[in-house]
């Protein structure tokens, strides 16, 4: 049978999703950010769920919601994997609209076209009409 590698975090570390052979792994770079983060906070945990995901908790388990490292920072958005993968998708996104705008607005002055008019299969943009 398979089975899963064994999933030695400490003992901060708990969960279904640790050393079960059903279990998707943790992300080895989420398990040293956690790694990390708990070793300087005594009273926090690490819950590893079987999707691969983790969260901090108390001791008790309750989820916490912030956690600030020695600068301040809430550092429990650095466990969210899928979340960073989101706000850098958002940013490229934002960053590809703008390079478009921009390039709309070089379309418009160097060529007095509206790129919204232009259609490929016309062959040719519709020039601007001046009033």
């Amino acid at each position: 049978g398979g089975r899963a590698p064994v999933q030695n975090y400490g003992p901060n570390f708990f969960g279904p999703g640790l050393n079960n052979p059903l279990a998707i792994p943790l992300n080895p770079l989420v398990a040293q950010q956690a790694q990390r983060i708990s070793a300087t906070n005594p009273n926090i945990r690490v819950f590893v769920d079987v999707d691969g995901s983790a969260h901090f908790t108390d001791q008790f388990g309750r989820e916490v919601e912030e956690i600030l490292d020695e600068f301040g920072r809430d550092v429990s958005e650095l466990l969210d994997v899928q979340e960073q993968q989101e706000q850098l998708a958002r940013a490229r996104e934002q960053e590809l609209k703008r390079r478009r705008q921009l390039l709309d607005q070089q379309l418009l002055h160097e060529f007095n076209t509206n790129p919204a008019a232009f259609n490929p299969a016309a062959g040719a943009a519709q020039p601007v009409p001046t009033a």
